[in-house]
């Protein structure tokens, strides 16, 4: 800068020298030319010649000195300027260098762009992904200035969809507009009160793409030319890429912070059921070996209740799997209800829970169980406008009094429980005598899958006869499993087969039989009452095996009655819908199992149709004895009559039952009085053996 100022001086000295060179030369040889030698006023001329010459030409000189010292003034101006702008731009991305919140680094933007001299205003506002939408990400010196008409976050939305912020939007340029001219309701002319006159807005650009607007408002005294544009232009894109940079880094710290929030969840949900939000079975089971431990060392006692929902399977093929899930966490949020904040809840089965109560002795423990019973079960829970019951049993098991281990309480509880359903109480506490009972159902489970495995499970046939003619009509088919000399009946094993999951096995083996005994060509016109698993029909590879079979041997579906028991619901859903249709068509018939036994009523014959009612023995036995029983029955027959149904009354023991029915209308019947069950076999080996009634 100081050589350009030398140069700027010196400039017009040196042309001030040969100009003076020139006219000493020039004007000696015009004055020496023109007048003659030794005049006596030549040095009158000569001294008259110089003063012009000094006059005109300092004149000259001080104009011409007075002119570059302006302009080297005006450079000076904008080199200062310019380097104001540039130490701008540097203290920009310096700003956004930082880590800190993207608004709060907009304010502090704002801050550094207005100095008072040349802007006097600033905003900035920030494109949403879509492109359409705005926000006002900060602003400055807007309150004082501008009054309450000033551009703020109200007038966002305008600001960029007026000039000049909508031509650096749609063009992707910069644009200055006066604010004399904008219209007289533009709230940029408030600024005006500030001392604003120029309105200038900037395309903030990261790679190119628009992601907001910068406005600046000039002062007045200032007009920015293209340079501090183009400089401009640069501090509104570094304000950009320091946003983008700014609103990736707050992205990866949000990720940061789920992944860190979600490995906290699923640290804390490794220990809990996700479904009802009490502990699952393996945290529990390590709170009770943590007791077991703790109470062993300060000698006191703590117990152990478990809760098992009766026929909650039903519940999910009734109402669907949804409509169980809300059973289930109404139950758990019941039990938390009902327990102590420092007594653990547990999820130790599909529809199991459990509850560990330090510090209570084994009479204390059954208190609580009747307790936690009574508001577990004491009222319905309504789900889509339907009110499922809730029924439980209980089982109790003490520490040290039923065991000393984790592993002796928790088999001492499945023990309880397990009690508790063979004496059908809603209640029991562990008893030692009645240990062996668990160890019974576990070989009775294992005799199942033995049977399975060896071709054990044989098929056994109960008439049902035409109580009119006392002919047999048909034969319900049952399930026996046979070996060692002895026949067991399914009543002994059934249950555990649907413990050990070993159903679809069984009812596999027993439609085969089925089928054989109808190829034997053995049962003329007679119909074979077959139970059907309702748990399983939910099931499609069940649905799938019940049709092949029925296809693989044509004619035998209209041999077949299914009995749906009324003990049991029939699953929800399209599928089992399509399945009953397709039963339907190939000419099989259904039977209401248990009539009058279960909870179902009438909603079988809305959903199926029923073809055959099997009375519920319950109300069957004492139909000769009782006037009571009498009128149910007939009503019954009344109601399956009406629905275009045939009545079977079971548990038929002695002829004045069965003249009484016979008497009352109904059609067939079936029990010890009829005929007992047999074995399939004995049928096919004596040609005889099925012709007449057993008794």
């Amino acid at each position: 800068m100081g050589r350009q100022r030398v140069q700027r001086v010196w400039r017009p000295v040196v042309v001030y020298l040969v100009v003076a060179w020139a006219w000493i030369l020039v004007s000696d040889l015009l004055l020496y030319r023109v007048l003659p030698p030794g005049a006596s006023w030549l040095p009158a001329a000569s001294i008259a010649k110089g003063l012009l010459f000094v006059l005109v030409t300092g004149l000259l000189l001080f104009r011409a000195i007075s002119v570059e010292l302006r302009a080297l003034e005006r450079t000076s101006d904008q080199v200062r300027l310019l380097n104001d702008g540039l130490r701008l731009l540097a203290s920009v991305q310096r700003l956004f260098g930082r880590s800190d919140e993207p608004r709060r680094l907009v304010d502090d933007a704002c801050r550094l762009l207005v100095d008072g001299r040349h802007l006097v205003a600033a905003w900035i506002a920030a494109l949403d992904e879509s492109g359409t939408g705005v926000r006002l990400w900060g602003q400055c010196d807007f309150g004082e200035g501008g009054g309450d008409e000033a551009p703020g976050s109200g007038h966002a939305e305008r600001l960029l969809f007026s000039r000049p912020a909508s031509i650096a939007l749609r063009e992707g340029r910069a644009a200055t507009v006066a604010l004399d001219e904008l219209p007289r309701d533009d709230p940029q002319r408030a600024l005006a009160r500030a001392g604003a006159r120029l309105a200038v807005a900037l395309p903030m650009k990261h790679h190119g793409r628009v992601l907001g607007v910068m406005g600046l408002y000039a002062a007045g005294a200032w007009h920015p030319d293209g340079r501090w544009l183009s400089l401009l232009q640069e501090i509104a894109d570094a304000v950009a890429t320091g946003l983008y940079v700014a609103s990736l880094e707050r992205a990866r710290q949000e990720s940061e912070r789920l992944v860190r929030l979600q490995l906290v969840r699923a640290e804390a949900m490794r220990d809990r059921d996700p479904l009802t939000g009490v502990y699952n079975r393996q945290r529990f089971e390590r709170f009770v070996g943590d007791e077991v431990e703790s109470s062993r060392s300060e000698g006191r006692p703590f117990a152990l209740v478990v809760l098992d929902l009766d026929r909650f399977t039903e519940v999910n093929a009734r109402f669907g799997h949804s409509a169980g899930d809300q059973v289930l966490r109404v139950v758990a949020l019941r039990l938390q209800q009902a327990v102590r904040l420092a007594e653990r809840i547990g999820r130790i089965g599909g529809d199991a829970f459990a509850v560990l109560l330090p510090g209570v002795d084994a009479q204390q423990a059954l208190a609580t169980a009747r307790a936690v019973l009574d508001r577990v079960c004491g009222s319905p829970v309504e789900v889509g406008g339907a009110s499922v019951p809730v029924r439980a049993t209980a089982g109790v098991a003490a520490f040290p009094d039923h065991g000393r281990t984790r592993i002796e309480l928790l088999n001492a509880l499945d023990t309880a429980l397990l009690s508790a359903r063979e004496q059908h109480v809603p209640l029991a506490m562990f008893d030692p005598a009645s240990h062996s009972l668990r160890l019974q159902a576990y070989g009775r489970g294992e005799e199942v899958r033995r049977a399975l495995l060896d071709g054990r499970i044989v098929p056994a046939l109960q008439p049902v006869v035409d109580l009119r003619s006392g002919a047999i009509w048909g034969y319900e088919v049952l399930a026996r499993i046979k070996g060692d000399g002895q026949v067991i009946e399914a009543s002994r094993f059934i249950r555990e087969a649907e413990a050990y999951g070993l159903m679809e096995q069984l009812e596999s083996q027993m439609l085969q039989h089925v089928a054989d005994l109808w190829a034997s060509g053995r049962l003329g016109e007679r119909r074979l009452f077959v139970n059907v698993a309702l748990d399983l029909l939910g099931e499609a590879s069940y649905r799938r095996l019940l049709l092949e079979t029925l296809d693989r041997h044509p004619g035998l579906a209209r041999r077949v009655v299914l009995e749906l028991t009324e003990r049991h619901s029939l699953p929800e859903g399209e599928a089992v819908t399509r399945f009953v249709e397709s039963l339907k068509s190939r000419g099989a018939q259904l039977a209401l199992d248990d009539f009058g036994a279960g909870y179902s009523s009438l909603g079988y014959f809305r959903r199926v149709p029923i073809d055959y009612v099997k009375i519920d023995g319950s109300l069957v036995r004492g139909v000769a004895r009782s006037e009571m029983d009498e009128r149910v029955v007939a009503a019954m027959r009344r109601v399956a009559q009406e629905l275009g149904a045939e009545t079977v009354a079971e548990w038929i023991e002695d002829e004045p039952t069965a003249v009484t029915l016979r008497e009352l209308g109904i059609r067939f019947g079936q029990g010890y009085y009829l005929g007992r069950p047999f074995l399939a076999e004995e049928l096919l080996a004596s040609p005889d053996r099925g012709d007449g009634v057993g008794r």
